[in-house]
């Protein structure tokens, strides 16, 4: 039997959100690419931003039904806290745009309103971004392999263009052969671009996706047959081997990078400006707000190219939290996380067990980096928060849930067709 995409009428909210995102994380690419801030760049971050809110004023209800009583006590006590993160900002922040546009600031708690959303039409929404990005990754993928690119530019590329198809790796119970095929391509040379650049949390994050759905393909079904399972594992392995076998060739040539970095520590110092100065109890426990700065000179630079004295991120998600909600929003967002990764845990279907997985990863990922940002990666993660906590999903069976994505081809015969 042959399946099409699934698309309700109440899912164009959604994908006009997708759309908003992807014209916002376009603009922004093209402002780390060029090194400048060219007006069309400029009106793609504006414009996608624009898409976005208004796609999330008309999405956002607050329905909890199929929700049980701990969401409702959490995401309400976050809710809260969000506004307390605002009022403990500067009203400066708010009232320049520039300040709250770029990727790691405002936008990216936004994000959080996922969660009030309808579950199905977010799911559809991403599964339709899922099977037509990867088609713009191979179009694009040659920029950041052979041209010198930054660090920000090959994160946002990634998190952008290559999470869909960790969507559909992850959830190919779901999918059919040759998208499981295009998405396990996609993730390989995703990780081979994060080696050749040398950023070690995203060759940890498209790692672990790789090998969640490595582990989906053997135990959910798919490959059936233990000739086939079998097979399967002695190709993966050889593969794997004739992987470290180039790497050890060229660790110092082609991977000099990454090699040079693998036991690098570049953050030491970060992190001690960032405890020396957030001794205060006050800063500690309910953070210093959505525009929060610590001390840290030397590091970052500014417009100008002076050296700044105050940043506004950390390389550690952990801390960022910290740094604009305290430990009380920390310990929020762990909270309703894992709450979220034992509901999922428990689903009778593959889907929300994957999600689960992958609210996993988030947590591990949040150690090295993990920063939200206004991408499709964000939206992932808390579509999966959302998803693993509606009660209705949660009883589905795997054939169920696949009828949320897609509907039967219907094939007309010969005398039918006009």
């Amino acid at each position: 039997m042959e399946y099409v995409i699934r698309k309700e009428k109440k899912d164009g909210k959604l994908i006009s959100l997708c759309i908003g995102i992807a014209l916002y994380n376009i603009g922004l690419l093209g402002q780390e690419f060029s090194d400048s801030s060219y007006s069309v760049f400029n009106m793609l971050i504006y414009i996608g931003v624009l898409i976005s809110g208004i796609s999330v004023l008309y999405s956002l209800k607050f329905n909890f039904e199929d929700r049980g009583k701990p969401f409702k006590v959490i995401v309400s006590l976050m809710f809260f806290w969000y506004l307390i993160m605002a009022i403990n900002s500067d009203l400066s922040y708010f009232l320049d745009p520039q300040s709250y546009l770029t990727p790691f600031s405002l936008l990216c708690y936004s994000m959080f309103f996922l969660l009030f959303f309808d579950r199905e039409s977010i799911l559809r929404a991403f599964v339709l971004y899922s099977y037509k990005i990867y088609v713009f990754f191979f179009m694009l993928c040659f920029i950041p392999l052979f041209f010198k690119i930054n660090n920000a530019f090959l994160q946002f590329f990634l998190e952008f263009f290559a999470i869909g198809s960790a969507f559909i790796f992850i959830s190919n119970k779901y999918h059919g052969n040759k998208m499981i095929y295009i998405s396990g391509i996609v993730l390989m040379i995703s990780f081979l671009i994060a080696t050749l650049g040398a950023r070690r949390n995203v060759m940890l994050t498209f790692s672990l996706y790789m090998l969640i759905g490595f582990l989906f393909l053997l135990f959910n079904g798919k490959i059936k047959s233990l000739e086939s399972k079998f097979i399967f594992l002695i190709l993966s392995f050889i593969l794997l081997l004739a992987g470290i076998r180039y790497y050890e060739s060229e660790k110092s040539g082609t991977f000099s990078k990454i090699t040079a970095r693998a036991s690098e520590n570049t953050r030491d110092e970060v992190f001690i400006y960032f405890a020396s100065d957030m001794v205060n109890v006050k800063d500690l426990v309910i953070g210093r707000g959505v525009s929060g700065e610590y001390y840290c000179p030397g590091v970052d630079k500014d417009d100008s190219g002076e050296t700044s004295d105050y940043r506004k991120n950390i390389e550690c998600a952990y801390l960022q939290w910290i740094l604009n909600g305290g430990i009380i929003y920390l310990l929020l967002y762990i909270t309703l996380f894992l709450y979220a990764i034992y509901k999922g845990f428990k689903a009778r279907n593959q889907l929300l067990k994957g999600f689960a997985c992958i609210m996993i990863v988030q947590l591990i990922d949040m150690l090295p980096f993990g920063l939200h940002a206004f991408n499709m990666k964000t939206f992932f993660v808390w579509m999966s928060v959302s998803i693993c906590l509606d009660e209705r999903l949660l009883r589905m069976n795997d054939y169920e849930i696949k009828a949320i994505f897609f509907k039967n081809k219907i094939k007309l015969l010969p005398w039918e067709k006009k």
